[in-house]
């Protein structure tokens, strides 16, 4: 009985779900499958071949060599395609994390815009994300690029998120993101201009 009475309950709340969520969860499939889409059919780019060289590491030496022989390189991206090479060497193997990156980029995006902003203009801005040429394509690049949008952007959340509560947990987790975002690309740092416009803009010292 208690399972028959349980049922309508959780159907409700699934049909409440996707009243939610569901135009999101349509827009993040959508550009999950545009960055996925032809993934390895392109030939390495100059920049990308460079990148490349790095799953012919056989040492830690070898791999820090590799690493400061290219310019503003930090090691955490370069050891994800390390490690992702040695499940096997094609094109869309060795693209495979920009693509993911590329992908969660859009949740990231969403949280951040809904806080900034409101659901609609949320929304809308994800979408026109999901759909960039510029971003897709990047997310299909075997370079920092996706990994830095991602994690610029979730540090950026995260930092909101941390001056707007100030406790401690939320300054642990802002920090934390930093810190791995830097060891993808340096440029994450710039988080801290951001910073400054939150700490200066109306909606924050509303709160």
């Amino acid at each position: 009985m208690k399972s028959l009475k349980s049922t309508p309950i959780i159907v409700h709340s699934i049909k409440q779900f996707f009243q939610e969520y569901g135009l999101l969860l349509a827009i993040l499939l959508t550009g999950l499958t545009l960055r996925f889409y032809r993934l390895g059919d392109n030939c390495l780019g100059f920049d990308e071949v460079g990148v490349s060289y790095v799953t012919k590491a056989q040492t830690l030496d070898e791999f820090v060599f590799l690493v400061r022989s290219h310019v503003m390189a930090m090691p955490l991206d370069y050891a994800m395609t390390w490690l992702v090479s040695r499940q096997g060497t094609e094109n869309a193997i060795l693209r495979l994390p920009s693509a993911i990156w590329g992908t969660l980029t859009l949740p990231v995006c969403f949280a951040l815009f809904r806080v900034l902003t409101d659901k609609r203009t949320a929304l809308i801005s994800v979408f026109m994300l999901a759909f960039a040429p510029f971003h897709i394509q990047y997310s299909q690049e075997l370079r920092f690029y996706a990994s830095l949008t991602f994690f610029y952007s979730l540090s950026t959340y995260t930092l909101w998120k941390a001056m707007s509560t100030n406790t401690v947990p939320g300054w642990v987790i802002f920090t934390l993101t930093t810190i791995i975002g830097l060891y993808f690309h340096m440029y994450v740092l710039l988080v801290v201009v951001n910073a400054f416009f939150f700490l200066f803009s109306n909606d924050f010292q509303k709160m």
